[in-house]
Formats: C-alpha cells, structure tokens, sequence
C-alpha cells in the first residue's frame, strides 16, 4: 500500500481544547486505520507552539498563518489554478511550502467546526471561506 497524505486545516495542538480534542481524535483515527503509510501536514496558525506540542514523529507542522493563508498562499493557489496546465509555473507555485503541502495531499480534512456562523461576522466568515478554498483551489 502506498503512502497515505493528509493535510488538516483550522485545527492546532496548541488552540482551544475543542480544536486540539477534534485534532487528536482525527489523528488517531486516521492512524488506526492507514498506521505507517500516514503521512499528516497539520496546516497550522500555531506553528511554533505546535511544533512543540506535536507527539507524533508522522505529523509535520506547516506553518499557514492566516496572514500567510488569506495575502500569500490563496492569491497563489487561484494562480496555481489557473495555469496548472504549464509545468514551469507549477513547478515554481509549489515552492510555496502551503501550496506544496496541498498539491501533495490525498485527503484535506477541515476542522473548523462552526465556522459559518452568522455570529462570526463576515471577516471571520471570509476566513473560514479562504481555509477551504485553497486546497479546492
């Protein structure tokens, strides 16, 4: 069996309890069933704290703050997008350590929860759109 990889979004080991609960469950999940194939990228706004906090050796920490994901990593995957037909320019998009991670990803698991929530304004809202739409992208 091949190799396994899987990018999580909105979560983080360092976050709130709900996120880091949704995290660790998802984790041991996916081990119980792919084991050493598993290969995660925890796409992270908390990349230094996560980092630190990471007990698993198949989990790698990406850093994806969200002034990374919402100024650098989404204009670039609409770009990536748009001329994925052209190898050069794909190859040069995927210097981009987010972008990269995506492209090699099998499975994008989203764990944000409530995050369409009217209460949560549209900024917040805009946010939770920017995090799904890149890896579709």
């Amino acid at each position: 069996m091949k190799d396994v990889n899987v990018a999580i979004v909105a979560a983080s080991f360092n976050g709130n309890k709900g996120a880091a609960a949704m995290l660790q469950s998802s984790i041991k999940q996916l081990w119980s069933r792919y084991g050493h194939q598993l290969n995660i990228n925890l796409m992270s706004t908390y990349p230094a704290d996560d980092r630190r906090l990471n007990p698993y050796d198949f989990v790698k920490v990406v850093s994806c703050k969200p002034g990374k994901l919402v100024f650098l990593a989404f204009p670039l995957s609409i770009v990536f997008k748009l001329l994925s037909w052209l190898p050069p320019a794909k190859s040069l998009l995927k210097k981009n350590k987010v972008i990269r991670a995506f492209c090699e990803c099998d499975l994008v698991i989203d764990e944000s929860g409530v995050s369409f929530v009217d209460s949560r304004g549209p900024v917040m809202n805009l946010y939770a759109f920017v995090t799904i739409a890149t890896p579709l992208l």
